[in-house]
């Protein structure tokens, strides 16, 4: 599961960051959303988990609408925060993977903590 997790996150920050960002691109989380939802990724089993995944498959699963603007300040508005819904859903999908990375972080020993 911690190698599932693992490509889960390089797949997540190669679609959020790559050069072109089509929404259709968004398609490829099915994979990690999939491992989420039937329990196959090490992830904590909480209120905030679920808020999160639910939140990025909402996000990300909202249809491309475009609005006849003008172009002027409310454009270009709309165009940094509307259009990323999907970038935000994504964002919240990282978030709730590295939750479950966290629990193979190396914790420190407190009393090397200090020096």
């Amino acid at each position: 599961s911690a190698d599932m997790l693992a490509f889960s996150i390089v797949l997540l920050v190669a679609v959020l960051f790559s050069p072109i960002s089509w929404t259709h691109n968004y398609l490829l989380l099915l994979l990690p959303w999939s491992f989420c939802i039937s329990g196959n990724l090490p992830l904590p089993n909480d209120r905030t988990t679920k808020v999160l995944i639910g939140g990025s498959i909402v996000c990300c699963s909202l249809p491309v609408i475009t609005f006849p603007m003008e172009a002027g300040v409310l454009a270009s508005v709309t165009a940094r925060t509307l259009v990323s819904v999907w970038f935000l859903g994504g964002l919240l999908c990282l978030a709730a993977l590295c939750r479950g990375l966290s629990r193979y972080a190396p914790h420190q020993d407190q009393s090397s903590a200090g020096r």
